[in-house]
């Protein structure tokens, strides 16, 4: 059972980045189905540093890019991002240190951070990056 579905909802218009969503999302779905079928601690801690690492990259690209074209509420992004990041951080730590009852608390987090800041955050930037010819 996929907790999110990467859908047109989720598209903001820059290739790249809708592709990258949508691998974002496949990792959230993967971890949400390993700690379902009681993979373990250690498949979640695998799968939750792959969710980590991979958001960091594509963040990185993202800002650079926005900042590149001068996108006027790059501040305010790079803090989101900056927060998603600490989060998962924090998920992680607290999965390291034996911490398993936190289930419902991370696929609640996956799933707004997701579907809330793809839907209402990034797609500020996608017009404003076609407008500078980037598709």
């Amino acid at each position: 059972m996929r907790l999110i579905s990467c859908n047109k909802i989720l598209h903001i218009g820059v290739q790249r980045f809708d592709e990258e969503h949508g691998q974002l999302v496949d990792i959230a779905n993967r971890l949400h189905d390993a700690i379902k079928a009681g993979s373990g601690p250690q498949a979640v801690q695998e799968t939750l540093q792959q969710l980590s690492e991979f958001a960091g990259r594509h963040f990185c690209v993202e800002e650079e890019l926005l900042e590149q074209h001068g996108f006027a509420g790059l501040a305010e992004h790079r803090q989101a991002h900056h927060a998603i990041l600490n989060r998962l951080a924090q998920i992680q730590a607290e999965f390291q240190d034996g911490d398993l009852s936190l289930h419902h608390n991370v696929m609640q987090f996956l799933f707004e951070w997701l579907s809330s800041h793809i839907k209402n955050v990034d797609t500020q930037y996608g017009p404003f990056l076609n407008s500078k010819g980037v598709y």
